[in-house]
């Protein structure tokens, strides 16, 4: 006779087999079937708004067409130029241009697809784009001829509190932040802003460049790229060149966060990570000619050029300062290159510590660096003065 554990057993055995197999059964018949992300697709020269139907056969005329008809997690596959100022593109508005409120991908086929405030430069009244809290991913187009006068905004792009934005492959160029009476907090191509505890902000570049656009400012603004705090910036295989900022503040605050930066500026307490950019040909009336840098939380320069950037008050390459203590307030610099940029009068000058405090907040290793002030860069492989 068998034992009664040994019967006991197998029945219970049998008894679980049996359920898992109804379970997975269960599970697998009443599991609801996940939506599809699709491509919304516009062709500004063939498509049509009326008789489209979105479809790569059959696309939508505008983008204000294909925006309407995504829905988040869409794709928006774009062919041609698409310009506010047309009569069909209906969903832009003064000042913001464009907003993006839900989470989309936004493709052209390469840089000669543009997606512009006006036809011409310096015309228009709007940003392009302003992303929301969400997130969006801009690939493989030119973003030009956003125009905007009011405070916490860029020309060409803007994004707000808890937005993600991702530009692959994308120029952002002919940008404008127009003159306006002692108005700050913007850029002539893209300003990023977060409120005190969106860390989640973010603002992704890669492949990109960030050219000829310009801001004629107050304080707390840039050329190129402007960002708040809270927001985590990541720039890769990319370029930032020929920005320009004017500042109407004259020679206030020398040397401060709030410097109307050429290339790139930041207010505080941000994050920055830069990897193989090239940073050069940009100018400004005030300090700091390529970057503006201040109280960020660890910033990390790795095959970085600063090069032939000016800045008629001081500081032509790279502005420096932090507040902020401990080890995550050091600037760490490996294999880049800061050299030929020039400052008051044209004198050579390269990186450029706001005080001793900030100068020792570096760390450096493998840079050719030409002038330095308030910092000796003597990190291993590091070469100076030359």
């Amino acid at each position: 006779m068998k034992p009664v554990f040994s019967r006991a057993y197998g029945a219970f055995t049998r008894i679980l087999i049996c359920a898992a197999v109804i379970g997975a059964f269960l599970h697998v018949s009443t599991s609801p079937v996940s939506a599809v992300a699709a491509t919304v697709y516009a062709n500004s020269s063939t498509g049509n708004d009326s008789t489209g139907n979105g479809t790569s056969g059959s696309p939508y005329l505008t983008f204000h067409q294909a925006y309407t008809a995504a829905a988040s997690g869409d794709t928006i596959d774009l062919t041609g130029t698409f310009t506010w100022s047309d009569a069909g593109e209906t969903g832009d508005a003064t000042i913001a241009g464009y907003t993006i409120s839900k989470n989309l991908t936004i493709q052209g086929q390469s840089r000669a697809t543009i997606v512009q405030a006006a036809s011409s430069a310096n015309t228009s009244d709007r940003s392009v784009f302003t992303v929301g809290g969400f997130t969006v991913t801009i690939k493989k187009m030119t973003i030009q001829y956003g125009n905007v006068v009011t405070t916490l905004y860029g020309g060409g792009i803007t994004t707000l509190d808890n937005a993600n934005l991702t530009l692959t492959q994308v120029d952002v160029r002919n940008n404008r932040a127009a003159s306006a009476t002692n108005v700050m907090n913007r850029a002539g191509g893209i300003y990023s802003v977060a409120a005190a505890d969106f860390r989640d902000t973010s603002l992704t570049i890669n492949e990109s460049n960030i050219v000829e656009n310009t801001c004629t400012c107050y304080l707390y603004a840039a050329g190129g790229i402007y960002f708040g705090q809270q927001v985590v910036v990541t720039i890769s295989n990319s370029t930032i060149g020929n920005n320009v900022a004017t500042s109407t503040s004259g020679a206030t605050y020398p040397y401060d966060y709030s410097s109307v930066a050429g290339g790139m500026g930041h207010f505080r307490f941000g994050y920055l990570i830069m990897s193989n950019v090239i940073v050069a040909g940009n100018t400004t009336n005030h300090y700091g000619g390529g970057l503006a840098l201040s109280n960020l939380y660890e910033p990390i320069l790795t095959n970085v050029t600063i090069a032939n950037n000016s800045a008629s008050l001081g500081a032509g390459g790279l502005l420096w300062s932090t507040g902020v203590t401990g080890t995550n307030s050091q600037l760490r610099i490996k294999n880049s290159l800061i050299v030929n940029n020039t400052g008051v009068s044209g004198a050579s000058t390269d990186f450029y510590a706001y005080n001793s405090a900030a100068g020792t907040a570096v760390t450096e290793t493998y840079n050719i660096v030409e002038t330095s002030t308030r910092k000796t860069f003597n990190g291993t492989g590091s070469l100076a003065g030359d």
